[in-house]
């Protein structure tokens, strides 16, 4: 893949189950990172080997046979790189730092946010500790807004939509579905976001039919060298100009409280 870093991003809804599938796309396409998220593995449980990858691994806590939750991350072999320690609460959280060839560094952050826990102050108190100025965060936010394609918006997209806009950060997403259940209207809790300093070399694209057996699409980010966006010239592509699309969001979107039934 043509760029200078090539993410694949999926909530696979157990590593062990879909380990065939993704072995099989992983040898018809070439990333540099993968951002995994619902591993399910628990302590029981050994790394699942991906053929040129380093398994950087972070099972969810108090979880001893596996089952729920879980994340990993998958760096290609020969891709400089260090684990980057993060501190979480009200969600699970990990992160690496990827070395780039022209000396620059990226972090990169793999998130997943149940449904059933309350989610307060949790991103902010991850965000404060990466001292990084170019930052790529994948996740199963489990969270609605307009911003990003929801059809409603709930408590959960508004703590993240803070988040996001007090912090500058840039949600990638192109307002597709990223989650289909049988007898669910699809949802968009998949979500990319990225710093000012990256997000205007961020091209994202998500598969039509890649799920490797999931209920979750794959997300594909490739950071290029140029910006794709020729009326970009600050190397921007910020809230404020996807708001302006949308108009004013916060006073005119509907107050739906907790989270929608079947969405994982």
């Amino acid at each position: 893949m043509e760029g200078k870093l090539a993410v694949l991003q999926l909530n696979l809804n157990s590593i062990r189950a879909r380990a065939t599938e993704l072995r099989y796309h992983l040898s018809r396409g070439s990333y540099d990172v993968l951002c995994l998220q619902e591993t399910k593995l628990g302590p029981n449980n050994g790394n699942v080997k991906l053929i040129g990858y380093t398994c950087l691994r972070s099972d969810r806590p108090g979880v001893s046979k596996g089952g729920e939750g879980g994340l990993a991350i998958y760096i290609k072999e020969g891709v400089v790189h260090e684990d980057l320690t993060l501190n979480v609460k009200e969600l699970e959280g990990q992160g690496a730092v990827i070395h780039m060839s022209d000396g620059t560094k990226i972090a990169v952050i793999n998130i997943y946010s149940p449904p059933n826990r309350e989610v307060v102050n949790g991103y902010q108190y991850l965000y404060d500790h990466i001292k990084y100025p170019r930052i790529l965060i994948c996740g199963d936010f489990n969270a609605h807004h307009a911003l990003w394609g929801s059809k409603r918006t709930d408590r959960r997209g508004r703590v993240l939509y803070s988040f996001m806009e007090d912090n500058g950060l840039c949600v990638l997403n192109d307002g597709s579905p990223t989650c289909f259940r049988p007898g669910c209207e699809p949802s968009h809790i998949d979500l990319t976001l990225a710093s000012p300093a990256i997000s205007s070399y961020c091209d994202w694209t998500i598969g039509n039919d890649d799920t490797f057996g999931s209920d979750h699409l794959a997300i594909t980010i490739i950071l290029l060298d140029k910006s794709p966006y020729r009326d970009n010239t600050d190397g921007k592509k910020n809230l404020e100009n996807e708001q302006s699309k949308l108009g004013p969001l916060q006073p005119t979107l509907p107050r739906v409280e907790g989270r929608e039934t079947g969405v994982r």
